[in-house]
């Protein structure tokens, strides 16, 4: 019960910023960046037995691409606005681009 309950809780720090609408930007990165840092811990610690490898290397791309998105657009303009749904899309690549 405990393991499905820790697994729900990880699983939910890379859903939720992508469902829920109240969180903030820095409130999604570091829900992010702590299931990527948890699912590293457990990867080393138990390797296929915790993520299949292409979870894995799948889900920590999709963060790394997030954070190197938002540290980008800082970068360019503080005040943007980037939504999470956006990322890879057409209109999150003119943003960057102007």
């Amino acid at each position: 019960q405990h393991k499905i309950a820790f697994l729900g809780q990880v699983l939910s720090y890379f859903f939720i910023p992508f469902t829920s609408a109240k969180m903030s930007l820095s409130d999604q990165v570091f829900h992010l960046a702590t299931y990527a840092h948890l699912t590293y811990a457990m990867y080393k610690c138990n390797g296929l037995g915790f993520l299949t490898s292409a979870l894995y290397a799948n889900s920590h791309s999709v963060v790394k691409a997030v954070i190197c998105t938002v540290a980008c657009l800082q970068a360019i303009d503080p005040e943007l606005l980037y939504l999470l749904i956006l990322d890879g899309t057409d209109r999150l690549v003119l943003a960057i681009s102007e």
